[in-house]
């Protein structure tokens, strides 16, 4: 009898919060405004051997709010620091290994565009 009483208790919260989730995401979906993203942008900003160091266009960024913002923000952070588990966890001096990479490519002071 509990479990009948819970699996209905269940379906009952599911069904009611996916229900106002669906409301909000047609309030903000009606609330966006269609940016005209240019074609003459310039992705690639620097190369250096095979690295490349590539821009982002983000259209509409400057139409969120600063909590949106910020929200983007904390979720790169979280990004890099994921990414650093994952180094980590393939090989134990992966990070090490990485930062002493990046570290030549971003103080090379030659000529990067050479191939040599």
């Amino acid at each position: 009898m509990r479990i009948k009483y819970f699996l209905v208790l269940l379906l009952t919260t599911v069904v009611t919060f996916s229900s106002i989730a669906q409301k909000k995401a047609t309030k903000h979906t009606a609330k966006t405004k269609v940016v005209k993203v240019s074609n003459d942008f310039n992705y690639n900003v620097e190369q250096f051997a095979d690295i490349k160091v590539l821009r982002y266009q983000i259209p509409g960024w400057e139409n969120l709010t600063l909590k949106e913002q910020k929200l983007v923000y904390y979720l790169t952070q979280a990004g890099y620091s994921g990414r650093d588990i994952t180094w980590d966890q393939n090989y134990r001096h992966n990070l090490t290994i990485r930062k002493a990479l990046e570290n030549v490519y971003t103080s090379y002071k030659g000529d990067k565009n050479t191939n040599r």
